[in-house]
């Protein structure tokens, strides 16, 4: 992967965070509070949602950016 792929994986990355932020913004405040009360384990579980999360969100689009 080149370093304009990557930076295009990165800006992606991004947009799908921030699309997430918006859309799910109970969710978000939930895990900021939780990343301030530092609780490991539930962050874990959060971050494991997130990024399942992410996968929905990105496999509609996936098949277009590798076409």
């Amino acid at each position: 992967m080149n370093m304009d792929e990557q930076q295009l994986t990165y800006e992606q990355f991004k947009e799908d965070i921030l699309r997430w932020k918006n859309t799910h913004r109970e969710e978000y405040v939930r895990f900021a509070r939780l990343m301030t009360n530092g609780d490991e384990k539930q962050y874990l579980a959060i971050c494991r949602a997130i990024f399942l999360s992410l996968i929905h969100i990105s496999e509609p689009t996936r098949h277009l950016r590798i076409s």
